[in-house]
């Protein structure tokens, strides 16, 4: 089901109908697809990225969806997931769905999750931890974000993995999710073979994320605060002079990393598309698997990530069928 009966028709609107931001966008530059010729160790969906890019370009900007503007799924993959635009749309958009989550203030944040006798700031982060999702005891965190502390991490004992003061990517499963007051948005397919796990971040003006892409679809929901993103297209991949891991656990190839991972936010650029936007509380921003981001911590925040995965991680080639890509990835990760 792709939740058909409430988008808007966003072929024929006008942008000063669909967006709120729709003064900017008119006077946006497309994104200047690079052409430099193939490396062996690029990302491998660049070239399918570039393809529909030079025959579909994009704006170089984020464009800001009409808080009383419906979306459902079959218009969010129809417009913006088959062809890698990003987007940003208020919790509002697609409340119709039965998404009933809302955004949350520190105070209620610290009714949530009251600080409990002998619990500890201590959250791992990238890997999944059943224990975490059975508790979710956010309260040591919320109590350092009251205090705008600084993010540390936490080195004490024999412990496997990264632990942070506060949660860093902390993976969480559908356990969880409730404790948050958070549904997952029913805008992609949410059986769980297509999803990675849940992620929790929070931060305080101290904490920030380098710049650096994933190479899978991203949504972006933010609970509290705000988050200032930078961004560029995955096709200024060559020009970022990106690094990838490449990791053979799934079609997410690992992260990769721009060669300059600290990208000053107010400085401009003129060697790759820098674009940015401010993602607040009760917002949700889609990147396109591949857009690089740098993320600065406006303040005291909440964010929730859900990456897509499997057959359906890339929704510019699942959506349009770009078996030459998938079948390549796929004997390359089972060979």
């Amino acid at each position: 089901d792709r939740g058909g009966g409430g988008g808007e028709p966003l072929t024929t609107a006008t942008l000063r109908e669909l967006y709120e931001n729709w003064e900017d966008l008119e006077y946006c530059p497309d994104v200047t697809v690079d052409a430099s010729a193939h490396a062996d160790n690029q990302w491998w969906a660049l070239d399918a990225y570039r393809r529909l890019y030079t025959a579909h370009p994009i704006k170089a900007c984020v464009p800001v969806l009409r808080k009383h503007l419906k979306l459902d799924r079959a218009t969010f993959e129809a417009h913006y997931r088959r062809f890698g635009r990003l987007v940003k749309f208020y919790f509002d958009s697609i409340e119709h769905l039965g998404f009933n989550t809302q955004p949350v203030t520190l105070d209620e944040l610290s009714e949530r999750f009251p600080l409990s006798e002998g619990a500890k700031a201590d959250y791992l982060s990238n890997t999944y931890d059943p224990t975490v999702s059975a508790t979710l005891d956010l309260g040591p965190a919320v109590e350092l974000l009251k205090h705008n502390s600084r993010l540390s991490k936490v080195t004490a004992g024999n412990k496997k993995g990264e632990h942070h003061s506060f949660p860093r990517n902390m993976r969480v499963d559908e356990t969880a999710l409730p404790k948050l007051g958070l549904k997952l948005p029913p805008i992609i397919d949410l059986d769980p073979k297509n999803l990675n796990p849940t992620s929790v971040w929070m931060g305080t003006s101290s904490s920030n994320t380098p710049f650096h892409h994933d190479s899978v679809d991203n949504l972006v929901m933010m609970m509290m605060g705000t988050k200032r993103f930078t961004l560029a297209p995955n096709t200024d991949w060559h020009a970022l002079g990106a690094k990838c891991n490449h990791g053979k656990s799934g079609p997410g190839d690992g992260l990769c990393y721009a060669s300059e991972p600290k990208v000053p936010m107010e400085q401009t650029y003129d060697f790759f598309h820098k674009i940015q936007t401010d993602v607040s509380a009760g917002q949700i921003l889609y990147m396109p698997a591949g857009t690089f981001h740098a993320v600065q911590d406006m303040g005291p925040n909440l964010m929730v990530n859900q990456w897509t995965s499997g057959s359906q991680g890339i929704g510019a080639l699942f959506l349009n069928n770009d078996t030459e890509h998938w079948s390549a990835l796929w004997h390359r990760l089972n060979k």
